[in-house]
C-alpha cells in the first residue's frame, strides 16, 4: 500500500466517529431539505429513520469528543462502536422494511399503509399551542411521494415523441398522409396532457426523471422503427403503449377518487383519450401487423419497465 493510501486508511481509522457524525448529520440534512424546499412530506417511517440517524448524532459525537480529549491515543470505546453498530443497522433494516412497502412486496402496519393519512403529533401540537390553523398530515409509508406524476410525465412526453417520429416517418410517404395526419392529432393530444403535467410538476416543485433524455431518444426510435415496419406495425405500437398508459391512469384514478376529486376526473379525461386512441388503432388493424404478439409484448414491458425506473430515479 502506497504512503497516501496509509496515511487516508488511518486517518479514516482514527477518525470514523467523526465521518459517521458527519455521513449521519449530511443525511438529516437531506431528508429536512426535501421536506422544506421539496415539498415532500415525510411519512411515519421516514420520521422513524430520522430518530434513528438523531442517535448515531449523539453517539458519534460523544465518541468524537472522546476521541479530541485523549487525542484519539485511547482509541474509540468499544460502547461507542458497538452502540453505532446497533443504530446504522436499525437503520438499514428500517428503510430496507420502508422500500419493501413502497415497492408492496410486503404490508406494511396499519399506521402506516395508504387510505389513512398520519398525523404529525409534533405539528399537531404546534398548531393547537400557536393557533396557526390546520394540523399538517403525515404522508403514506407505502406511497412513494409523486412518484406517479414523474411518471405521468414521462410516459406522456414519451408518447410525443413517439407519435412525433412516427407522423416524420409517414409524412414523407406518398398515399400516407391521412395517417400522419392521424398521428399528429394523436400527438397534439398528448402534448395537452404533457403540458398538464409539467404546470403539477411546478406547481408541487417535483423534479422530472432523471431519464427524461433516455425515454426521449428510446420513444423517438420506438415511433420511428414501427413506422419504417409498417402502417400496422405502427397501429401495434399505439395499442401495447396506450394499454399501459391506459392501465396506470385507471390505478392513479382510483387512489386519487377519494383524496382528490377534481384530479381524478382531470386523469379520467386523459384515459378516455388514451383509449380512443387504443380502439382506434385496433380498428385500423394493429392486430394484423406481423408478429404482432411478440412486438406488443416487447413494448408493454418496455413500458412498464419504464414506468418503475421513472418511478425511482
Amino acid at each position: 500500500m502506497n504512503r497516501p493510501m496509509t496515511d487516508l486508511f488511518r486517518l479514516l481509522t482514527r477518525w470514523w466517529t467523526a465521518f459517521a457524525l458527519g455521513i449521519s448529520l449530511a443525511m438529516l440534512a437531506a431528508a429536512h431539505a426535501f421536506e422544506r424546499f421539496g415539498g415532500l412530506a415525510p411519512c411515519n417511517l421516514c420520521l422513524r429513520q430520522r430518530e434513528v440517524l438523531w442517535g448515531a448524532v449523539a453517539i458519534a459525537l460523544a465518541a468524537t469528543l472522546w476521541a479530541l480529549v485523549s487525542r484519539a491515543s485511547r482509541g474509540t470505546p468499544r460502547i461507542a462502536a458497538f452502540l453505532l453498530f446497533l443504530v446504522f443497522l436499525t437503520g438499514t433494516v428500517t428503510a430496507a422494511f420502508h422500500a419493501g412497502g413502497e415497492l408492496h412486496w410486503w404490508e406494511l402496519p396499519a399506521t402506516c399503509a395508504a387510505g389513512g393519512g398520519g398525523l404529525d403529533l409534533e405539528a399537531a401540537l404546534n398548531s393547537l399551542a400557536l393557533g396557526t390553523g390546520p394540523v399538517a398530515r403525515v404522508a403514506m409509508c407505502d406511497a412513494v411521494a409523486w412518484s406517479w406524476l414523474r411518471v405521468d410525465h414521462a410516459g406522456e412526453y414519451a408518447a410525443v415523441h413517439i407519435y412525433r417520429a412516427q407522423q416524420a416517418v409517414f409524412r414523407g410517404r406518398s398515399g400516407h398522409e391521412s395517417l400522419a395526419a392521424d398521428m399528429g392529432e394523436m400527438g397534439e393530444q398528448e402534448a395537452v396532457h404533457l403540458a398538464r403535467f409539467e404546470a403539477l410538476l411546478n406547481a408541487e416543485r417535483v423534479r422530472p426523471t432523471l431519464m427524461t433524455p433516455v425515454w426521449r431518444l428510446a420513444a423517438t426510435a420506438l415511433g420511428a422503427g414501427t413506422a419504417l415496419m409498417g402502417e400496422k406495425a405502427a397501429h401495434a405500437c399505439t395499442e401495447a403503449v396506450e394499454s399501459v398508459i391506459e392501465q396506470h391512469y385507471a390505478e392513479q384514478i382510483a387512489e386519487l377518487a377519494d383524496r382528490d376529486p377534481a384530479l381524478a376526473a382531470e386523469l379520467t379525461q386523459f384515459r378516455d383519450e388514451e383509449l380512443a386512441h387504443h380502439d382506434h388503432a385496433v380498428e385500423q388493424g394493429s392486430r394484423d401487423a406481423p408478429g404482432h404478439r411478440l412486438l406488443s409484448a416487447v413494448i408493454k414491458a418496455g413500458c412498464r419497465v419504464a414506468i418503475k425506473v421513472s418511478e425511482r430515479v
